[in-house]
């Protein structure tokens, strides 16, 4: 609904009235809204107050400040920021003295950014006597210092050294406890706290610093922090002499100009006056009422399944530094993702061939791993059933504030809240690089709106809720609403902000939040300063190393923040541990690192299964047993296939072997590897096409024992050479491996076969098809074969002349008739043209299935012939080598018999016992292995049945309470409507007796009021000759004074009007004037090109149409187009002739107006003087003599009030319309007659 139907729908709206009223813009305006108090106004300004003997600075906190400040002091620190800062430092000098240079920084930085150090206290702690601050008001309270001592005394209380307790200490460890303990500071003293880690410094004086920071929301944003941390390394480089300098200058300077102003008092305000303002507001309130809602995205796939209820304790590891006694609400965890140089050149070239910056391509990037995720928790849902991605981030408004622009140098909490951007979702079966290009346009286009640029007229002028006017109002309102809806009950400030008017918000929440602060080398980087020496005259040399950004999440918050570091993009994440699950964040992680790399390695590429065969015949048959059995598993649970489910199904399947594994296992690795390469494969697939293509036979019969594996036996094969007659044919996986690729041989044949004969089935149906569907489009419509010829109308046309129309008539039958020959003969061609390329193709086709037959004979001959040598080859050399053996052989056998006969029976009998032995072992094995498998069978058919019945009883109880709920709803539905029976018997009841009761009141109303007004006549009566005898003469006394003023006042007023409408009805008369013949003379030019347009296209039509005729149509044409500029010059003059006389007649109401009216100021001065004059001589005749007044003061007493007023009004010397001063005196009291006189 545009603003102007809502305007025009809700005019006689009751609530559409009282929402005006707030803004009303009438003489008795409605006193200002107090939730516009703080907008663009001075409201937040710093004011400085003495407090036992020392000057305080403070002001109130802005809107945005109030939100954060409610995070931090009721929910334990929600939304504080941590900041995690390394530092590499070079020094010559001890820890001692590194720790005094840290501290220095640290109270420099405190005292150069005020709200560093600014604590927060109520308004009735720091101005108690001050009306115009509530007594429960949030304040920002700053104290400078006194000198370079008290600062860096102040600094120590709000610095503390980890080593000082714990020696050893992990900075990440610590850092997941500074997140989810009590909150970290202290706002009634600081708003800031520093933690030292422990430091160790090596041989050369070398030390890796890591400091974290914890700052409350309300004091900085990402941008400010990043600012602060570079000033706090550039201090670390000082020597101890400039440090001291500087302190002394901050100390000894007023603190003023370093104090930074509240967000709100920057923004631009609304122009015009009270009233426009007004209106203003209104316009805004009614589009957040009207706008579109972001449409409803799909929530979070990393979300637990069942969220926990509550934040889960810490274990007090460092219960000395922090304080453990309260557990905030969520559990907050981070990841800090990074995309190594490749994948950042990549998303970069990219972005580059779209067109977008690298910050929309952040955002498509993170969009299409959210979509991959959900993809994985929901497969069944269809694509075109899915919801969108929706985004949401913060809004920096630096670049629009007017006031005091920030950008480049900020210094505080400037941030806005918006609605997040929407993407569509897009599968990922697409193409990779397609998907982002299209994600991040869109990304692109919908951030335009938050970008200072220019724009044109129409965009300014342009009222939406998307207006870049409209950009702060509506983010003001946008605050308050959230600020009043998050503070506590006791401290809501009863702010309705929309009335009955309530503002369109989202119908789910977004799916997570992203945040790009773009590349930070313009503000911090490493290689500042160079680490590798000390420069002369320093001692100490620091530069940075890296920064990472954690803030506490709110309720299933997942934060994205990306930020820019060289050639790489760091991803920085905060969310809710109670609502996200710990282990999807870290797999969304590996996700997220490794898209952009793995999409050139998804297709197993020839190089890529060379490694994976190499790998696999490097496994042991159990290995490769248990990759068989994990896979399985997998697929009979239906388990989702990722790297932790793939992972922990090995390992179950290691840990029934008894066999040893870990994290780092080369089949854990491979599997995983295998996993990633061409998704669109299913892993089992894949699995066995490596094991067939490294000649590995899989086999499940767990009695084979072979001390050797099948690669080592097949690496015992040695080739003889490059000739086939060195394969053993007899061997199994030989023939196994022939019969496999047979088998796929025949299936491509047969298949290729089957689509050959599908293409020749389908193809004639549909060439008819097509020829039936071209002639019957072609021949629909045209003239019957008896119309009349092409020659008969060239021979009527030469016998008279005809009119255009019908000459255009004639054209289009001869065309049509032409072009129904021209189709027709084409069409024969083109079908004779279709039947011999058809005969063609037939004889082509059987020419080629005959040469693909001859070609396949020659082959199989080819090969029976090659396989008749290789055997007759092998036989020669068989027999060859048989005859020079058997010589050998007979001459030996003589005495291989007698040691035959004499060992044989020794060593057949201790075969005899080892064969039973092992027989025996493998036999228990077997029982051992069959066992267990039937078991596991059981279980998992047992767990399957016992599953579904609880499935069972599930739909079952929740079909129940579906028909007991129903059942309910209609006992409900029954009484609600026997209720609403009783309920409308009592209204018209007590409708009934409130009628004849208000009859009975009115009744005895009027009988007293009657009683009342005759007892009132009687007292009028006897006091209304006492009140004209006093009144009559202060009347006539001032009646001339009043008089003469207003005559002479008014006269001034006639005066000024009269010069005011002179000027207005000159001005306006100049620009009606104007404007009429500007407008007529656009639309004379628009009439005027549009002819031009029109004549070129009909004389470009008459010319093509009437090319048949040869000559004879010139002359008609010539005579036409001469008619046509003779009337097109009539049509100019008419128009131009009009145009004088519009503009004559203008002149002359213009005249004939300001004579009229000067005609009537005449007049009415003439009419004013004769008034005048008979007000005057009135008075003259009204004046009485003492017998006349007595004689009418003893006449009748009117009756009723009304002709006592009429014959007041008539004895009177005053007119009618005399105003009230003019019963008056000069005193402006009535005067008192004594009634002796």
């Amino acid at each position: 609904m545009s603003l102007l139907t809502f305007k025009k729908h809700q005019c006689c709206d009751p609530h559409h009235r009282l929402l005006v009223s707030n803004f009303s813009i009438s003489g008795a305006m409605a006193p200002e809204p107090k939730w516009l108090h703080n907008y663009a106004t001075d409201r937040h300004d710093w004011h400085n107050t003495t407090s036992r003997g020392r000057t305080l600075f403070f002001r109130r906190l802005g809107i945005v400040e109030s939100l954060f400040d409610v995070d931090g002091s009721d929910f334990e620190g929600r939304a504080d920021l941590t900041i995690h800062l390394h530092v590499e430092i070079r020094t010559c000098s001890t820890l001692q003295v590194l720790r005094e240079r840290i501290l220095q920084a640290w109270s420099i930085l405190r005292q150069e950014h005020v709200l560093l150090s600014t604590s927060v206290a109520e308004a009735h702690e720091v101005v108690p006597e001050d009306p115009s601050y509530d007594a429960h008001e949030r304040l920002f309270v700053f104290e400078p210092n006194r000198d370079a001592d008290d600062m860096l005394a102040e600094a120590r209380k709000h610095t503390i050294f980890l080593d000082d307790h714990y020696p050893e200490i992990n900075a990440d460890d610590f850092f997941i406890h500074a997140l989810n303990s009590s909150r970290g500071l202290n706002a009634s003293t600081a708003l800031s706290r520093l933690y030292v880690m422990p430091m160790e410094m090596d041989t050369h004086g070398l030390c890796q610093l890591h400091l974290v920071l914890i700052a409350a929301h309300q004091i900085s944003d990402g941008l400010s922090f990043q600012r602060w941390m570079a000033n706090f390394v550039d201090h670390l480089n000082q020597t101890p002499e400039q440090l001291r300098r500087s302190a002394n200058d901050l100390c000894g300077t007023s603190p003023a100009k370093r104090l930074p102003p509240a967000q709100e008092s920057l923004y631009p305000p609304i122009k015009g006056n009270k009233a426009r303002q007004r209106w203003s507001w209104l316009l805004s309130r009614i589009l957040r009422h009207t706008r579109r809602p972001p449409p409803a995205s799909f929530q979070n796939p990393l979300r637990r399944r069942d969220p926990l209820p509550s934040a889960r304790a810490t274990d007090p590891r460092f219960s000395k530094v922090l304080d453990y006694t309260h557990t905030p609400p969520l559990n907050t965890f981070p990841i800090r993702a990074v995309l190594g140089p490749e994948s950042t050149k990549k998303l970069a070239r990219i972005c580059r061939q779209a067109n977008i910056s690298v910050g929309s391509g952040c955002f498509a990037l993170v969009a299409m791993v959210m979509m991959l995720f959900e993809e994985r928790r929901n497969p069944h849902v269809p694509s075109h059933e899915r919801l969108p991605f929706v985004g949401s981030f913060p809004i920096n408004p630096r670049p629009f504030l007017t006031a005091s622009p920030t950008t480049g140098k900020e210094d505080s909490l400037i941030l806005a809240f918006s609605d997040g951007i929407t993407l569509p979702y897009l599968p990922s079966d697409l193409d990779f690089e397609g998907r982002l290009r299209l994600l991040g346009k869109q990304a692109a286009r919908q951030l335009r709106q938050y970008q200072k640029r220019l724009r044109s007229l129409e965009e300014e002028v342009h009222l939406g809720s998307k207006s870049p006017t409209q950009l702060f109002p509506l983010l003001y309102l946008s605050t308050l609403e959230r600020l009043e809806s998050r503070t506590k009950a006791e401290r809501k400030r009863g702010w309705d902000v929309q009335g009955e008017y309530p503002a369109k918000l989202g119908a789910t929440p977004a799916t997570c939040g992203v945040s790009s602060v773009g590349a930070r080398s313009s503000v911090i980087s490493s290689g500042k300063y160079d680490t590798g020496k000390l420069p002369p005259g320093h001692d100490v040399v620091a530069d940075f190393r890296n920064l990472n950004t954690t803030v506490r999440a709110r309720d299933g918050e997942f934060l994205v923040g990306v930020v820019g570091d060289g050639d790489y993009l760091r991803f920085q994440v905060s969310y809710d541990g109670c609502a996200i699950d710990p282990t999807k964040a870290q797999e969304w992680k590996h996700v997220l690192e490794t898209m952009l790399e793995s999409k050139e390695i998804f297709k197993m590429e020839p190089d890529r299964r060379a490694e994976l065969v190499d790998a696999v015949q490097t496994f042991s048959h159990e290995d490769i047993g248990r990759l068989y059995r994990a896979l399985v598993c997998l697929q009979e649970n239906q388990t989702e296939l990722t790297p932790i489910n793939v992972a922990r199904e090995y390992v179950k399947a290691c840990v029934e072997d008894g066999h040893p594994t870990s994290p780092t296992d080369p089949c854990i690795r491979w599997l995983l590897f295998l996993l990633h390469l061409d998704p669109e494969t299913p892993l089992n697939e894949k699995f066995l096409d490596i094991l067939q293509e490294a000649n590995i036979i899989l086999t499940t019969d767990p009695t084979e024992t072979e001390h050797e594996t099948e690669h080592e036996v097949e690496h015992e094969v040695e080739y003889d050479g490059a000739s086939v007659e060195s394969v053993d044919e007899d061997d199994p996986r030989w023939r196994q491996a022939v019969a496999l690729d047979n088998q796929k041989l025949g299936s491509q044949a047969l298949s290729l076969w089957r689509d050959t004969i599908q293409e020749k089935k389908e193809e004639p149906p549909l060439r008819r098809e097509y020829y039936e569907s071209t002639e019957r489009r072609i021949l629909h419509g045209f003239v019957d074969e008896d119309s009349i010829t092409e020659e008969d109308a060239l021979r009527a046309a030469r016998g008279r002349v005809f009119t255009i129309p019908e000459l255009e008539l004639r054209a289009d039958i001869f065309a049509d008739r032409k072009l129904a020959r021209k189709v027709i003969i084409h069409w024969r061609a083109v079908t004779q043209n279709v039947k011999r390329m058809e005969r063609m193709a037939d004889e082509f086709r059987r020419r080629k299935d005959a040469e693909w037959a001859l070609k396949k004979w020659v082959l199989a001959a080819r090969e029976k012939l090659f396989v008749r040598v290789r055997n007759a080859k092998a036989a020669e050399r068989a027999l060859r080598t048989w005859r020079e053996q058997t010589a050998q052989i007979k001459q030996m056998e003589a005495v291989a018999d007698e040691f035959r006969t004499f060992h044989a029976a020794k060593n057949t009998f201790g075969k005899l016992v080892t064969r039973k032995k092992q027989i025996d072992e493998l036999e228990a094995k077997a029982v051992v292995v069959y066992q267990g498998n039937l078991v596991r069978k059981v279980l998992n058919k047992w767990l399957a049945e016992v599953e579904h019945i609880r499935r069972q009883e599930r739909r079952a109880d929740a079909a129940a309470d579906y028909f007991a709920a129903k059942h309910v709803m209609q006992k409900l539905r029954a009484r609600a409507a026997i209720k609403l029976e009783q309920k409308k018997y009592e209204q018209a009841r007590q409708k009934y007796l409130m009628r004849k009761y208000s009859y009975l009141w009115l009744d005895a109303a009027e009988k007293t009021k009657r009683a009342q007004e005759e007892a009132k006549h009687a007292q009028y009566d006897s006091a209304y000759k006492q009140m004209r005898r006093k009144v009559k003469e202060n009347i006539a006394r001032s009646a001339l004074t009043t008089w003469r003023e207003q005559t002479a006042r008014i006269q001034g007023l006639e005066k000024v009007a009269d010069d005011f409408r002179a000027r207005k009805d000159a001005e306006g008369a100049r620009r009606l004037a104007q404007r009429a013949i500007v407008t007529m003379y656009n639309r004379t030019m628009e009439l005027r090109q549009m002819e031009q347009q029109a004549d070129l296209h009909y004389n470009k039509n008459l010319v093509k149409r009437l090319e048949i005729f040869g000559s004879n149509w010139l002359q008609p044409a010539i005579h036409y187009v001469e008619q046509q500029n003779v009337a097109d010059e009539y049509r100019a003059t008419r128009v131009a002739g009009y145009t004088l006389n519009v503009l004559r007649n203008w002149r002359n109401n213009a005249f004939r107006i300001r004579r009229m009216e000067e005609d009537a100021d005449m007049l009415r001065q003439r009419h004013d003087r004769r008034r005048a004059l008979g007000f005057l001589g009135k008075w003259r005749r009204a004046v009485p003599d003492k017998d006349e007044v007595d004689s009418r003061e003893e006449r009748l007493v009117p009756a009723t009030p009304a002709a006592r007023r009429s014959q007041l009004l008539a004895a009177s010397t005053t007119p009618a319309y005399t105003p009230a001063p003019g019963l008056f005196g000069g005193g402006r009291v009535v005067e008192e007659v004594d009634d002796d006189e």
